[in-house]
């Protein structure tokens, strides 16, 4: 009785390892007004960050969460150069929303503007 309790720990240990969410890698992307509008709805509180191209499978957007002020980092990267990495690009510049989402949800990002470092969490919504 005493190695059937024990062997049930052990399992329900090893389902608890596994439910245990994954840490996600950062991205800090240096803001391009060219790729990205900011704007607000009349009757909501929140800033959102439209992304250029999107809107053929539904919308992809950033949702501002926190606004901190000179964080370190280490590498700054291109919004363009991570919209190309994100494979989500059709013809025309426009971007398969669902693929860039998919590719977007695996980080946490950050904004960079000036010397404001806005904390992002992505949106996709379908029609």
């Amino acid at each position: 009785m005493k190695k059937l309790l024990i062997l049930y720990s052990l399992l329900l240990l090893n389902f608890y390892c596994f439910s245990q969410e994954q840490k996600k890698d950062t991205l800090f992307i240096k803001y391009n007004n060219s790729l990205l509008t900011k704007f607000q709805y009349p009757k909501d509180n929140n800033f959102y960050h439209k992304i250029k191209g999107t809107g053929n499978d539904g919308f992809t957007y950033f949702l501002e969460d926190k606004i901190y002020n000179n964080l370190k980092t280490k590498n700054i990267l291109c919004f363009k150069n991570v919209l190309e990495t994100s494979d989500a690009y059709l013809k025309n510049n426009k971007l398969l929303d669902s693929k860039l989402a998919k590719y977007l949800e695996k980080y946490i990002i950050f904004l960079i503007k000036e010397n404001k470092y806005i904390e992002v969490q992505v949106v996709h919504e379908i029609e």
